[in-house]
């Protein structure tokens, strides 16, 4: 007999070209200059905060932040929203500036205890956005 083997991993991967347009798209509501791939409806259903009192916040897919220990820093606005990986990517999209930040890395290069990883990320994203508020 055949079997169909099928993985339910996380593993989505691309590079930081597509991931800047996918983010874009995000941070547009569902929305690119070109198409409209989601309804900005659904856009809003899959912001809202579905987990609220919980240790993070959670919308439809996307880490909501409440600025509580986010792992998206100390600065991104409240209700930005986004996701990270487990291998150390992650991608935040602040709707109402149209700020994005993609970051591509592997956390686990040297091993999955090397919890550092974690808060250098969420460094990272705090200098972002100071560099963006200089501007």
């Amino acid at each position: 007999a055949r079997f169909l083997k099928i993985s339910a991993n996380a593993g989505l991967f691309s590079n930081i070209g597509d991931m800047s347009i996918f983010a874009r798209m995000l941070s547009n509501f569902g929305d690119t200059t070109e198409n409209r791939f989601l309804t900005y409806r659904m856009m809003e259903k899959a912001v809202i905060n579905y987990t609220p009192g919980m240790n993070e916040c959670r919308g439809l897919g996307f880490s909501i932040n409440n600025n509580n220990g986010h792992p998206s820093g100390d600065l991104f606005a409240t209700n930005s929203f986004g996701h990270t990986g487990y291998t150390g990517t992650s991608m935040f999209v602040d709707h109402a500036t149209g700020l994005n930040v993609v970051i591509l890395a592997n956390r686990i290069y040297h091993g999955v205890e090397d919890t550092g990883y974690l808060n250098f990320r969420r460094k990272i994203f705090n200098n972002i956005i100071n560099i963006y508020d200089r501007k």
